[in-house]
């Protein structure tokens, strides 16, 4: 964790989410369940909505992709994508760094605020 302290009166759709910029450890979301299983924030479902709708309207098919993840759920994608290395033989002290870029940890980890659409 770092000592940053988010302002009392951020705007929740265009907050800074980083490994210098974590969530806090209470922070919370309330979300939608879609078709396909995935959660959004109810912040964006009605825009989305729209969005998908328009889109669909102009023979696009869009999808949500991904979605909200827990912490917890974050932490088991981590510890696969380690558990994945360390069974191709990479060192302890490189499979520890490497799933790092690719992924982040709980604290840092976007998926918690801002969700990914394709």
């Amino acid at each position: 964790m770092s000592d940053y302290v988010a302002p009392e009166n951020v705007d929740p759709l265009i907050m800074l989410v980083n490994r210098y910029n974590p969530l806090p450890d209470d922070y919370t979301v309330e979300t939608v369940l879609l078709s396909n299983g995935k959660q959004v924030s109810e912040l964006i479902y009605d825009d989305l909505q729209q969005m998908f709708d328009d889109a669909r309207t102009q023979g696009f098919a869009p999808y949500v992709s991904e979605g909200l993840r827990t912490g917890e759920e974050q932490e088991k994608m981590m510890q696969e994508y380690i558990d994945a290395y360390i069974a191709e033989g990479y060192t302890e002290k490189r499979q520890n760094v490497w799933p790092l870029t690719m992924l982040q940890s709980p604290a840092q980890a976007n998926t918690r605020q801002v969700l990914p659409l394709i």
